[in-house]
Protein backbone atom coordinates (compact mmCIF):
# COMPACT_ATOMS: atom_id res chain seq x y z
CA UNK A 1 0.00 0.00 0.00
CA UNK A 2 2.96 2.22 0.93
CA UNK A 3 4.62 2.46 -3.16
CA UNK A 4 0.80 3.25 -4.08
CA UNK A 5 0.80 6.35 -2.02
CA UNK A 6 4.58 6.92 -3.66
CA UNK A 7 3.45 6.35 -6.94
CA UNK A 8 0.73 8.90 -6.59
CA UNK A 9 3.26 11.73 -5.56
CA UNK A 10 5.06 10.75 -8.64
CA UNK A 11 4.40 13.44 -11.66
CA UNK A 12 5.27 12.20 -15.03
CA UNK A 13 6.28 13.95 -18.61
CA UNK A 14 2.71 13.78 -19.81
CA UNK A 15 1.46 15.70 -16.65
CA UNK A 16 3.83 17.99 -16.31
CA UNK A 17 3.66 19.12 -19.98
CA UNK A 18 -0.37 19.52 -19.64
CA UNK A 19 1.03 21.40 -16.65
CA UNK A 20 3.02 24.01 -18.25
CA UNK A 21 2.01 23.99 -22.20
CA UNK A 22 4.77 22.94 -23.57
CA UNK A 23 4.17 20.01 -26.33
CA UNK A 24 8.06 18.74 -26.44
CA UNK A 25 10.55 17.52 -24.00
CA UNK A 26 13.47 19.81 -24.83
CA UNK A 27 11.57 23.17 -23.46
CA UNK A 28 10.34 21.55 -20.43
CA UNK A 29 13.51 20.29 -19.72
CA UNK A 30 15.15 23.99 -19.95
CA UNK A 31 11.62 25.56 -17.90
CA UNK A 32 12.84 22.37 -15.31
CA UNK A 33 15.93 23.21 -14.95
CA UNK A 34 15.66 27.45 -15.09
CA UNK A 35 12.72 26.91 -12.48
CA UNK A 36 15.09 24.59 -10.19
CA UNK A 37 12.82 21.75 -9.97
CA UNK A 38 14.54 18.81 -9.89
CA UNK A 39 13.78 15.88 -12.56
CA UNK A 40 14.91 12.70 -13.54
CA UNK A 41 14.67 10.66 -17.34
CA UNK A 42 12.44 7.34 -16.33
CA UNK A 43 11.99 4.15 -18.49
CA UNK A 44 12.44 5.58 -22.11
CA UNK A 45 14.15 8.83 -21.45
CA UNK A 46 10.43 10.13 -19.79
CA UNK A 47 11.15 13.48 -17.95
CA UNK A 48 9.41 12.91 -14.12
CA UNK A 49 9.09 14.56 -10.60
CA UNK A 50 7.56 13.97 -7.49
CA UNK A 51 4.96 16.40 -6.35
CA UNK A 52 7.30 17.42 -3.10
CA UNK A 53 10.20 18.42 -5.39
CA UNK A 54 7.52 21.04 -7.50
CA UNK A 55 6.06 22.38 -3.99
CA UNK A 56 9.40 22.62 -2.04
CA UNK A 57 10.71 24.50 -5.18
CA UNK A 58 7.37 26.44 -5.62
CA UNK A 59 7.45 27.25 -1.87
CA UNK A 60 10.44 29.14 -2.00
CA UNK A 61 9.33 31.30 -4.63
CA UNK A 62 7.57 34.91 -4.41
CA UNK A 63 4.78 34.66 -6.46
CA UNK A 64 5.85 37.42 -8.61
CA UNK A 65 9.14 35.57 -9.34
CA UNK A 66 6.95 32.46 -11.18
CA UNK A 67 7.14 33.03 -14.95
CA UNK A 68 4.42 31.01 -15.70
Amino acid sequence: MESNKNNQQLIKEAQLKDWTGFKQQKPLIDFLIENNIPFARGKGGEIITTINQIDTTLSGKKKEEWDW
